[in-house]
């Protein structure tokens, strides 16, 4: 019985550790861009005056958001 545990925390680790987190990152900002940051457009349109992003999110991601931003107050 103590093996099957050890195995199952050893499994934990494996699964739950680095691999699944950068899994879960990176399906957001996948998620994000092939969806056009559509959510953070909902974040803007709730009134917020600054949106960010995380420690993957890059330049030209957040141009990209303004960009989306912009569009949208001006129509």
């Amino acid at each position: 019985m103590n093996n099957i545990a050890k195995f199952l925390e050893d499994l934990d680790g494996l699964l739950w550790g680095t691999p699944m987190t950068l899994l879960v990152l990176m399906t957001g900002i996948i998620l994000s861009i092939r969806f056009g940051f559509r959510y953070q457009r909902k974040i803007a349109d709730a009134g917020a005056s600054m949106i960010g992003g995380c420690c993957r999110t890059k330049p030209d991601d957040i141009r990209k958001i303004a960009e989306i931003v912009n569009e949208e107050e001006c129509r």
